[in-house]
C-alpha cells in the first residue's frame, strides 16, 4: 500500500514538474499580451493572445483578451469570431457579455447591447464598465432616470475601478442635468473638465459655457436654444432634440432653433423630419445663414452634393466672407468632381481665414490627396500650415507626405518623424513614415510603422492601406 502511495506520488511531481513551464508560459503570453493593449500595440497583443490560446485551446481567456483586442481597433467581425469561441469554451459570463454589449453596440444594435449590460450587471453588480455602457445607452435612448441612476451609482463607490469611470459619470449627469438644474450640471461639468481624457474635458467646457450662456439669459426660450446649441456642439442628439424642440413649442418661428433641431434629429436617424425642420427654417427666415449651412449639410451627407452646393452659394449671398461656408462649398463640389471649383473654394477659405490651421489643411489635403499640383501649391501650402502652427503634428504629417509626393525623402522622413514625436498616435503619420521608409528600403523600420498605424487607425482607411503596404489581405 506504501509503496502505491509513493508511485502515484512521483507520477504526480512529475506530471506537476511538467505543467508548471506550461502555465507559467501561459501566464506570462497573457501578461504580455494585457501590457501590448496598455500601450495600444493591438497587433503585436493578439499575436500573443493567440500563442496563449495554442497553450490552453479550450480556455475562455485569451479568446476573450482577443475579443477585447478587436473591439480596441473597431473591428466587430474578428471581436464576434473571438468571443463566440470564448463563450463555447467557458459559457456565457459577465465579463463576455460586457465585450458582446459593446459589439452590438459598435454593430448598432444598441437593444441587444443592452440586454447584454443590463444581464451582466444582475449577475455582477460591481461590473463597472457594464453599468458605464449601460448609463450612456440609457441617456442615448431618452431614459434620463435611468441613466441618471447608473451614473450616480458608479460615482457612489471608491475603489480603483470606478474611479477610473468618474468622469465619464460625471460629464453623463451633468449632460442630463443641464435642463433641469444648471448649478448641479455646472458642478458635474467642473469635475469632468480636470479629468485625465483631454477629449471628454473638452466636451464639458464647451456644454458647461453653454449652460453659463443659458443662465444669463433674461428669455426662458432662448435659454433652452442656447443649450440645446451646446449639446449639438458636442454631439448630445437626444438632448439636444428635447432641449430644441422645447423651444421651437414656446417660439414657432424661431428659426435658429428649429435649424438646429433639423440638424439633430438628422444626426438621431429621422432624416425625413429633419430636413422638413430645416426648410422651414430656411423659409422662417430666409435672409439668414444658419438655417441654409445646416440645409446644406443635410444634403452633403445624405450624398445629394449639387443640392448641398445650391445652399453653400445661397449662403455665401448673405455671408460673402465666412471661411466655413467656403471650406463646405469646396467639399460639396469635390463631391460633384469639380476639383476646379473645389480648389478656388478651398482657396478662399484658407485666405479669408489667414491665421487658421484647419483651414489652410483643408487646402493641403486637397492637394495631396487628389495628387494635384502638389509640388507646385500643395507643398508650399503646407509649409504655411506649418509656419501659421509649428506644434500642430497634423501640419508636420501633411507636409511631411507632400514632401514624399514631391521626391524630397529626406526633408519628408524628417517632418513625419516630426509629427509622431508630437501626437504618437496619430494613425496618418505612422503610415505616412512607413511609407516613406518602405521607400528607402528600411524595411525594419518601415514595418514597425505601418503596423503601428494599422493598431492606431479606428475609420480603417490607413489600416487598410497599411496593409496593402505590409502585403496583407484588407477585409
Amino acid at each position: 500500500m506504501r509503496c502505491r502511495f509513493l508511485f502515484f506520488l512521483l507520477v504526480f511531481l512529475v506530471l506537476g514538474s511538467l505543467l508548471r513551464p506550461e502555465r507559467e508560459a501561459y501566464v506570462s503570453l497573457i501578461r504580455e499580451g494585457d501590457a501590448h493593449v496598455a500601450f495600444k500595440e493591438y497587433s503585436f497583443a493578439a499575436r500573443v493572445y493567440r500563442q496563449a490560446a495554442t497553450l490552453r485551446p479550450g480556455s475562455p481567456t485569451p479568446f476573450l483578451r482577443l475579443g477585447r483586442t478587436f473591439l480596441a481597433q473597431v473591428w466587430y467581425d474578428r471581436a464576434q469570431a473571438a468571443l463566440l469561441v470564448a463563450y463555447r469554451n467557458g459559457g456565457w459570463t459577465p465579463e463576455l457579455g460586457l465585450r458582446m454589449g459593446q459589439m452590438y453596440q459598435g454593430m448598432g444594435l444598441e437593444a441587444k447591447a443592452i440586454d447584454q449590460w443590463e444581464s451582466a450587471l444582475a449577475e455582477s453588480p460591481h461590473l463597472v464598465e457594464a453599468r458605464l455602457e449601460l448609463g450612456w445607452a440609457y441617456l442615448r435612448r431618452g431614459a434620463w432616470h435611468d441613466a441618471i441612476m447608473s451614473f450616480e451609482a458608479i460615482l457612489s463607490r471608491w475603489d480603483d475601478a470606478h474611479r477610473r469611470c468618474w468622469q465619464s459619470a460625471h460629464y453623463g449627469l451633468g449632460l442630463l442635468l443641464a435642463p433641469q438644474d444648471s448649478e448641479g450640471a455646472l458642478h458635474h461639468l467642473q469635475i469632468a473638465a480636470g479629468g485625465s481624457d483631454p477629449e471628454l474635458a473638452d466636451r464639458a467646457i464647451v456644454l458647461g459655457a453653454g449652460v453659463q450662456q443659458s443662465i444669463s439669459s433674461s428669455d426662458a426660450t432662448h435659454a433652452l436654444a442656447l443649450l440645446g446649441q451646446a449639446c449639438v456642439r458636442v454631439e448630445a442628439w437626444s438632448l439636444a432634440r428635447l432641449t430644441l424642440a422645447q423651444a421651437v413649442a414656446a417660439e414657432p418661428a424661431y428659426a435658429e432653433a428649429r435649424a438646429y433641431l433639423g440638424h439633430a434629429l438628422d444626426y438621431l436617424g429621422e432624416a425625413a423630419e429633419g430636413e422638413r425642420q430645416l426648410l422651414q427654417a430656411v423659409r422662417l427666415a430666409p435672409t439668414e445663414t444658419l438655417p441654409r449651412y445646416l440645409l446644406g449639410l443635410y444634403y452633403q451627407r445624405r450624398g445629394q452634393p449639387r443640392e448641398a452646393v445650391f445652399q453653400f452659394r445661397q449662403a455665401l449671398k448673405l455671408a460673402p466672407y465666412d471661411a466655413s461656408l467656403y471650406a463646405e462649398l469646396g467639399q460639396a463640389w469635390l463631391d460633384e468632381g469639380k476639383y476646379g471649383d473645389a480648389e478656388i473654394a478651398f482657396r478662399a477659405a484658407a485666405e479669408l481665414a489667414a491665421e487658421e490651421v484647419d483651414f489652410q489643411l483643408l487646402l493641403v489635403r486637397f492637394y495631396v490627396d487628389r495628387l494635384i499640383k502638389v509640388q507646385t501649391d500643395g507643398l508650399p501650402s503646407a509649409r504655411k500650415a506649418v509656419d501659421l502652427d509649428p506644434t500642430n503634428a497634423c501640419a508636420f504629417d501633411l507636409l511631411g507626405w507632400a514632401y514624399y509626393l514631391s521626391g524630397f525623402l529626406d526633408e519628408a522622413e524628417s517632418a513625419l518623424r516630426r509629427a509622431v514625436a508630437m501626437d504618437p498616435e496619430l494613425a496618418s503619420a505612422r503610415y505616412h513614415l512607413g511609407a516613406v521608409l518602405l521607400n528607402r528600403a528600411r524595411s525594419v523600420e518601415a514595418i514597425e510603422q505601418l503596423w503601428r498605424a494599422v493598431d492606431l487607425d479606428r475609420t480603417g482607411y490607413y489600416r487598410s492601406q497599411a496593409m496593402q503596404a505590409l502585403g496583407l489581405p484588407v477585409e
